[in-house]
């Protein structure tokens, strides 16, 4: 409510951008057919108005999707003008990157505006996130996302059948969306269950 992308309009603010990530949105499950070409769609209504489109790739890049190095790749039509990576590039280590359109970048360095960064480029973050890329290949890792993401499904799909409660399953590789309903008809919100739910699953012996 309150957001237009053709207008790229936000409760009547006018923004430059869309970030989107190719599989959850503030939480929310994109993937699943239900959803399908969703985020291309955005794509071109943010830059049929003149901005441009993010996709975070933050949590759910570097083939945890299990299909895919990256989650907009998973979206049809999805090619984004800027691509944002971190976290999981350095397994841990303070590691990030951007990559974006030459366009872009000049447009960036048209401005006059300098950035600057003490660790920028340092020798050991490169080291270790090429190691971490080496160890994705070498070990299967995207392989075993999706086959994580299969038995994850399975499961979730035999609760939903035993629990009423469970709306919809939405998701792939290691990231998943379990929507609690009170009304499978109305399908309203559980927002006092999946409080519940969620406090148990972070508390021992969970």
């Amino acid at each position: 409510s309150g957001v237009c992308l053709s207008g790229v309009c936000l409760s009547g603010v006018c923004l430059s951008g869309v970030c989107l990530s190719g599989v959850c949105l503030s939480g929310v499950c994109l993937s699943g057919p239900q959803v399908s070409g969703s985020v291309s769609v955005g794509h071109k209504s943010v830059r049929a108005a003149g901005g441009v489109c993010i996709a975070d790739e933050v949590q759910v890049g570097f083939g945890r999707v299990g299909t895919h190095w990256w989650a907009f790749e998973t979206q049809e039509g999805a090619v984004p003008d800027i691509v944002t990576l971190g976290k999981p590039m350095g397994n841990g280590h303070p590691v990030s990157a951007v990559v974006t359109t030459r366009a872009i970048a000049e447009s960036f360095g048209a401005t006059g505006m300098e950035y600057f960064n003490t660790f920028g480029g340092n020798a050991v973050s490169c080291a270790v996130a090429a190691a971490v890329l080496d160890v994705i290949e070498e070990e299967g890792l995207m392989k075993r996302a999706n086959q994580t993401g299969q038995l994850l499904y399975k499961e979730f799909m035999r609760l939903k059948d035993k629990h009423k409660i469970i709306g919809d399953v939405r998701g792939m590789g290691m990231f998943w969306g379990v929507d609690l309903v009170t009304d499978a008809s109305s399908r309203e919100p559980a927002t006092a269950q999946a409080a519940y739910v969620i406090k148990r699953w972070v508390s021992p012996p969970l």
